[in-house]
């Protein structure tokens, strides 16, 4: 048999990722210890993405999202915390008209507070 005829022909099929920016609002005051809600809030647009093909995981301090949209495409995106995410019950995920939601706790200590004060000559 002719080699050729008999190869398998072999078809590659792309899969194109789109980078979506993970849109933050921090409703922390960093450097208040007393405040204990301090939230920081992600906003992804991602749409014609089905709630249960979106993946989200976390660690504490990072997000990586990833939402297949269909077979040739999905959206990615990955974000790093200002300060770190404290996970728990608190944290939520909403998804509604294309827009998903994440909000994750986060502990901001003052990075000041054990510092030393440097005298000015």
């Amino acid at each position: 048999m002719d080699k050729e005829k008999t190869k398998e022909t072999k078809k590659t099929t792309f899969k194109r990722k789109i980078w979506v920016p993970a849109c933050p609002t921090c409703d922390c005051g960093c450097s208040d210890e007393d405040d204990k809600g301090n939230v920081e809030t992600l906003t992804f647009e991602i749409p014609g993405v089905e709630k249960d093909k979106i993946h989200l995981d976390v660690t504490k301090d990072r997000i990586r999202m990833i939402a297949h949209r269909n077979e040739s495409t999905d959206f990615v995106s990955e974000y790093l915390f200002s300060c770190t995410a404290k996970l728990d019950e608190k944290s939520i995920a909403r998804y509604d008209n294309g827009i998903l939601t994440v909000d994750v706790p986060v502990d901001c200590p003052d990075p000041y507070k054990d510092a030393q004060r440097l005298e000015i000559n």
